[in-house]
């Protein structure tokens, strides 16, 4: 078959009518053999506000322009069917007034900054519509947005030519159609239309229905139109009244078996879609093709393809969705946000999913992942129902659901911290969620492969990381994990190789400061200069380290470095956050229990003291910090908690100025050393020593301040006791 392409430019008026040939001088090409087999293609083109109610559409293809029959109840698009030959052929939709008078084109509205045309030359945007089987009817979708500054082209391959087209099979005639001629819209015809069609719209890719012999031709007519997205919930009604089978199914050229809800959750993108869904569901058309269909549900294909509102209505009670066996929740974490679904109305599907079927939520998705592992790594964007959404979980399903462990045996907590990016929307709010819940009891438990979340975080900083542990600042994850008792020695990360490490990485960073000074002599005179024995030496065994062990360990830094900052920084100021805190019902007690109780009108008595005290320390907690190194973590509890039950009686019986101190009096010192009363130590002054210990324990830098370190002020301050 000869293969033609069409050029247009604009019609001269005495040629603008439907069905009249144009002269050669209108458009460029010409069809040259005679056509032996035309096949038959309607041409969509979805209605639009563009288009005046004194205005109409025409189709210009092939040297003819055809006026297309306007929207109607039944079809929400312009529409036409022209018979068309092999090969490729441009066509274009111009508006014209009642009498096929052509007004403007739209894609030539573009201008220039003069306001006039840019004289660009349309893109042409193609529309082949090759098959996989013979079919002889095509449809095809257009929009006015697509034809705004572009052309189009229609290319039917061969193969819908394979069997012979028989004009009275579709139109009850015996002559067989010329080429671009006008053919009836077989929506409008009783006749029988073919098992195959294939439609083409820019949004997607071809879709192609195949239907089963014997389907009847109003059952195609409504798949057809659905899959169009044309129809809307008065013509689905009048097609089922007519004897539409909506119970049967139909085969997309994906070889998915697809019932006719499925078939507007996939293709119906028009806005009565949501009506539709209802006119079928309400008419009693299953939800799915069959019980045992291959391939995605409708549900999963609502969710795939982000149709939410659809994804509600087939989640109605009264429709009975079947939703376990699916992984939908874990499905639903990963296109949400992705597919434009808010948060609120997020939680809200979860839920309707869940109140179908509660094993939803503890369904096991790939690598033995429950749905919250999923919810922890791909968080909602908004903290409040991701909060939400967490409390539920636990709500439906206790709370050991926050340390559900998946087939590495990790718990959701791992998939909260390596959820990235690190700024996401909600990943502070989960990860604390998590720990208010309980997940901190096995923060220390490794996996399958042996590794905790604390190295195992590291190790992924350092994959994600090129730079070395020393040159970037603390990851505040690891902080976190430490804050919440993670411990260094259940990561196999001991003192012993954490000091070894800290003399490589300072030997590799110490210069050699003779070899700098005359490097820097004999830059001026352009000299090369070179290294001394124990440079060189020392080069050597960093490149020798480094290619066989130094980044291996670069995660055994990168922890040790956040321990340092944890022991200088964040243990003292949880320390005295703890004090304070445990010590807030004293002090806000301490006035009222102090004051006379009326026995009578002219009788009262005041508690006395060891009451008092003993109140008080019923309601004072005793505080602890979730520290996982010992001793260290022993320590710094049993110094917390003696201080604030000395401090809670003094509060009690002396007042809050004999525990901070002012002028003229000291702050409370409750540590006595080796029994000696007199010398004495604040709180402050036993953190400091624990920290210091700790600090040479594991050969980490000391940064905390205290008097004790100052020798000069203790020796120009000694007295005799």
């Amino acid at each position: 078959m000869a293969r033609t392409k069409q050029t247009f430019r604009k019609p001269s008026a005495q040629h603008r009518g439907s069905g009249r040939s144009a002269p050669p001088d209108i458009y460029e090409g010409r069809t040259s053999g005679t056509q032996k087999h035309t096949i038959p293609v309607v041409f969509k083109l979805t209605a639009s506000e563009d288009v005046k109610h004194d205005e109409s559409v025409s189709l210009l293809i092939g040297g003819k322009t055809h006026r297309m029959a306007p929207p109607s109840p039944a079809c929400d698009a312009w529409r036409v069917c022209v018979a068309i030959p092999p090969g490729e052929h441009q066509y274009q939709y111009a508006v014209t007034d009642t009498n096929s008078v052509l007004k403007r084109h739209e894609h030539m509205k573009e201008e220039g900054e003069d306001g006039r045309s840019a004289g660009r030359t349309p893109q042409i945007m193609k529309r082949s519509v090759p098959t996989r089987r013979s079919a002889i009817l095509l449809i095809v979708m257009d929009t006015f947005e697509d034809f705004k500054r572009n052309w189009a082209s229609v290319t039917p391959s061969e193969q819908e030519f394979e069997h012979a087209f028989t004009a009275s099979a579709l139109f009850s005639s015996t002559q067989r159609p010329s080429p671009f001629t006008l053919l009836p819209d077989p929506d409008a015809l009783p006749a029988s239309l073919p098992n195959t069609a294939t439609i083409h719209t820019s949004a997607s890719k071809a879709v192609t229905l195949q239907f089963e012999a014997g389907a009847c031709h109003l059952t195609k007519r409504l798949a057809t139109n659905v899959a169009c997205g044309t129809v809307n919930e008065v013509a689905v009604g009048g097609l089922i009244e007519q004897g539409a089978n909506i119970k049967d199914g139909v085969e997309d050229g994906n070889g998915r078996r697809l019932s006719l809800v499925g078939l507007v959750v996939a293709y119906h993108h028009g806005p009565a879609a949501g009506k539709v869904l209802r006119a079928l569901l309400d008419a009693g058309a299953p939800i799915d093709a069959s019980a045992h269909a291959e391939g995605r549900t409708t549900i999963e294909v609502a969710i795939r393809e982000g149709r939410w509102a659809l994804l509600e209505i087939l989640l109605e009670p009264q429709y009975k969705a079947a939703v376990n066996g699916m992984q939908l929740l874990s499905e639903m974490a990963v296109e949400g946000e992705a597919k434009g679904l808010s948060p609120a109305a997020h939680l809200r599907i979860v839920k309707k999913i869940a109140k179908r079927d509660r094993s939803v939520l503890t369904e096991v998705h790939g690598n033995g992942k429950q749905p919250i592992h999923c919810y922890c790594k791909h968080t909602l964007p908004d903290p409040k129902c991701q909060e939400q959404l967490i409390d539920y979980f636990v709500e439906m399903c206790g709370r050991d659901i926050v340390n559900a462990t998946d087939s590495d045996g990790r718990r959701p907590l791992w998939d909260a911290y390596f959820s990235w990016p690190l700024s996401r929307t909600g990943r502070k709010e989960t990860i604390q969620r998590f720990y208010y819940l309980g997940a901190a009891e096995h923060i220390n438990t490794p996996d399958s492969s042996g590794s905790t979340l604390l190295w195992d975080l590291a190790r992924e900083m350092t994959d994600d990381d090129e730079y070395e542990p020393s040159g970037v600042p603390v990851e505040p994850g690891l902080l976190d994990l430490l804050t919440h008792g993670a411990s260094l020695t259940a990561a196999g990360v001991t003192p012993q190789r954490a000091i070894r490490e800290a003399g490589v990485e300072q030997r590799e960073r110490e210069p050699c400061r003779g070899c700098d000074m005359m490097r820097d002599m004999l830059m001026d005179i352009d000299y090369d200069y070179e290294d001394c024995d124990r440079c060189q030496r020392m080069r050597g065994y960093v490149d020798e380290y480094s290619d066989e062990e130094d980044e291996a360990n670069w995660p055994l830094r990168r922890i040790v470095r956040a321990y340092e900052t944890f022991v200088n920084t964040t243990v003292p100021h949880e320390t005295i956050r703890a004090i304070n805190t445990a010590l807030q019902p004293s002090r806000s007690i301490a006035a009222s229990l102090a004051q006379p109780i009326p026995i009578s009108e002219t009788t009262h008595a005041t508690l006395p003291p060891e009451i008092q005290t003993t109140i008080a320390s019923l309601l004072t907690a005793s505080p602890s910090l979730p520290i996982g190194e010992k001793p260290f973590g022993t320590r710094i509890d049993r110094a917390l908690q003696r201080y604030v039950t000395a401090a809670s009686r003094s509060i009690i019986q002396d007042g809050n100025v004999h525990v901070v101190g002012g002028p003229g009096q000291p702050p409370l010192r409750p540590f006595a050393i080796g029994g000696v009363a007199n010398r004495c130590m604040s709180v402050c002054e036993v953190l400091y020593r624990a920290v210091r210990s700790e600090a040479q324990r594991w050969g980490i830098e000391l940064s905390l301040r205290h008097g004790l370190n100052d020798d000069d002020r203790i020796l120009d301050n000694m007295q005799m006791v």
